[in-house]
């Protein structure tokens, strides 16, 4: 999955989607969306820490910060664009809040500077950003999650819709484990 492109590109993410449950696929997706039940007030913390972090904040309606959705004719990728049914499909990622739990659980609490609490979350972001506990967020913590996720599946059929960077270390945890796992083009 790439998470900025052109329209037809989604539609034909839809189609496919829709083939492979037809197939008997359990789709699983992608989605750091905070829990329902965080406040507004909570949220904001929380992703001003995950700014912190990543050096970003990760609304990709932000033309300010994603500049390539400037480019006439690009656009984000959705639920519905892509055709993820929350109702149908599982999502197999940490939601923001319980990402960032688990980050400070093992790297303890991230604190924020003025600087983090003071800059609006959509206004340009500049800090130093430390490659290691980037990636252990971004990467490992979710990879881990996905990895548990078809893990513990009941399903026979797996089709994950996730950035592309996730492909091969979820296949090589899963192999490690299972010399029996494949991917199907």
């Amino acid at each position: 999955m790439v998470h900025i492109s052109k329209p037809e590109f989604y539609v034909k993410v839809k189609y496919k989607l829709d083939s492979l449950r037809s197939e008997g696929y359990s789709v699983f997706y992608e989605s750091i969306e905070a829990d329902k039940e965080i406040d507004s007030l909570q949220k904001d913390l929380i992703y001003r820490k995950l700014r912190s972090i990543t050096g970003f904040y990760p609304d990709y309606s932000n033309k300010k910060q994603f500049k390539v959705l400037q480019i006439k004719g690009f656009v984000q990728q959705s639920q519905s664009n892509t055709g993820i049914i929350d109702s149908l499909d599982v999502q197999a990622d940490l939601p923001i809040n319980k990402l960032i739990a688990l980050y400070e659980k093992e790297k303890g609490e991230v604190l924020l500077s003025d600087y983090d609490l003071k800059t609006p979350l959509k206004d340009k972001y500049r800090t130093k950003i430390d490659q290691q506990d980037y990636d252990f967020l971004i990467d490992t913590l979710r990879n881990r999650r996905l990895v548990e996720m078809v893990k513990e599946s009941k399903a026979e059929k797996i089709a994950v819709i996730y950035g592309a960077l996730h492909r091969l270390p979820l296949f090589t945890s899963l192999s490690k484990q299972d010399s029996l796992w494949h991917t199907v083009q």
